[in-house]
């Protein structure tokens, strides 16, 4: 990796570091440029704007989630099987990014918090943000599509509400665990997404009255 390179990775990880205690909003160019030992314009040279660095913060982001979460969920042969992946590995995901010593895990969620402050966003980085979780629900829709297909989820149901309703379970979740130090929050989340299951899943045939 060129001398370059390997500055512009010191500075998304640092920026990271910062977008996931604080948002993205969060991200200071001159603290970035301390903590870099670079001076703000030779940090600028790097990105061009902070609103670069912002994008560039959410697709490291964006790339390693694919890598613990989705990417593991994708490797499974059934809708089903992939979906329960998929909440597992979101999970390993959050217990990775809480006191993990691993380069790039930082304490908390990093969409979480960028999520904070996606309403203050305007322009290219909203615009980045919502491609990238329109993608997360097309993904989950799939997921789920591929279960009616296989016949265990029912052909009525609505795979972009059941996409909807499994994302805002785990970014619920994830919010009242940082808000509340209560190992039930785990159990709650993990009962609620076997009850997303279950109402997805085929309903059994009702027998006729004349028992045909």
């Amino acid at each position: 990796m060129q001398k370059g390179q390997k500055t512009r990775e010191r500075i998304i990880e640092a920026a990271l570091a910062a977008a996931t205690h604080r948002g993205l909003e969060g991200i200071s160019i001159g603290a970035l440029a301390k903590e870099t030992g670079l001076s703000k314009s030779g940090l600028f040279r790097h990105f061009g704007s902070k609103e670069a660095l912002q994008i560039a913060v959410v697709q490291r982001v964006t790339d390693r989630f694919g890598d613990i979460v989705i990417r593991p969920a994708l490797n499974e042969t059934s809708g089903v099987e992939r979906l329960r992946s998929l909440f597992a590995h979101y999970s390993d995901w959050l217990a990775s990014s809480e006191g993990d010593e691993r380069e790039g895990f930082h304490p908390g969620c990093p969409f979480f918090a960028m999520a904070s402050d996606n309403a203050l966003l305007a322009g290219p980085v909203r615009i980045f943000i919502a491609a990238q979780t329109q993608r997360l629900r097309e993904t989950v829709e799939r997921m789920a599509w591929k279960a009616v297909d296989e016949g265990t989820f029912r052909e009525d149901l609505d795979v972009s509400r059941f996409a909807f309703a499994l994302i805002s379970l785990i970014f619920g979740f994830n919010f009242f665990r940082r808000i509340h130090d209560d190992s039930a929050y785990a159990v709650w989340a993990a009962d609620a997404f076997e009850d997303l299951l279950t109402d997805a899943a085929r309903r059994p045939a009702v027998a006729s009255d004349n028992g045909e």
